[in-house]
């Protein structure tokens, strides 16, 4: 993937700006911090336990910031079929 299209994607999600404890903070020294763990919120009465940050399906993410998301914790990705034509949910299915 290339520079400008990494900075888009990241600026689509809205990631740099609301989530950066999905991504290690680098120090100087070449060190990395390890990132806080997920925060978990229950879904109304159902229960579930979704992560507080989630990721949103139009435009879709690339491959590369989904995984590392997924890594991160994130458990909730707001898709829609008709978002993209139905092809939001096709992709992140697979």
């Amino acid at each position: 993937m290339k520079r400008r299209e990494f900075v888009v994607t990241l600026s689509g999600l809205g990631i740099l700006a609301t989530a950066p404890e999905l991504f290690p903070v680098h120090c100087q020294d070449g060190s990395a911090s390890i990132p806080a763990p997920m925060e978990y919120r229950r879904l109304g009465r159902t229960g579930l336990r979704i992560s507080a940050i989630s990721l949103g399906g139009s435009p879709v993410p690339s491959e590369p910031v989904f995984r590392l998301a997924m890594d991160r914790g994130v458990n909730y990705v707001d898709t829609s079929s008709s978002y993209m034509n139905g092809n939001s949910e096709r992709i992140i299915g697979r």
